[in-house]
């Protein structure tokens, strides 16, 4: 992944962070003002959920960027089957290293198509937890999800900022 790449990576998640903390403050004050509004709560909830389809359709299509990237090298080095056979018949350790390269982005390509495959799988899990709750229960797993994984975050960075990791996200 090129530093451009990770700086990208990095400001997605920097603002999915952002964008949990403002839909969370969204669904409390929701709460707050009138529990027993559903239309409000559930329309409140559909705004969440469709912030977290387009955080993993986001991460999803920079994958596919890199993989993209990878493919065309994986192309251009018009590697072998397998890498033991390169190692085998090779007699420069530059097609050898182009055999590993070949492997490592191979992989590379079958992990970005697990991670989306998961990503889905994620997502269409949230959606059928959230359709069976009530709106006021889908409102509340909302609130505990973001808040969950904003706490597991800031620990995070002070667990960082403590062994000398400075991170400004």
């Amino acid at each position: 992944m090129t530093s451009s790449e990770q700086d990208s990576s990095r400001c997605c998640f920097i603002n999915w962070v952002a964008q949990q903390g403002e839909d969370l403050e969204r669904l409390l004050k929701a709460l707050q003002e009138d529990s027993k509004d559903d239309i409000k709560l559930r329309h409140m909830a559909e705004i969440s959920m469709k912030h977290f389809e387009e955080y993993f359709t986001l991460q999803d299509n920079q994958r596919r960027g890199e993989v993209v990237h990878l493919d065309g090298k994986f192309a251009r080095n018009n590697c072998r089957s397998t890498i033991s056979y390169g190692g085998l018949y090779s007699n420069h350790s530059n097609e050898s290293d182009g055999d590993v390269d070949c492997a490592l982005d191979t992989s590379a390509l079958v992990l970005a198509s697990i991670l989306e495959e998961a990503d889905k799988l994620r997502l269409k899990t949230l959606r059928e937890i959230i359709n069976i709750l009530t709106p006021l229960q889908a409102t509340d797993f909302l609130m505990a999800t973001m808040k969950l994984h904003l706490s597991v975050h800031e620990w995070g960075k002070r667990r960082d900022h403590k062994h000398g990791r400075l991170s400004d996200n």
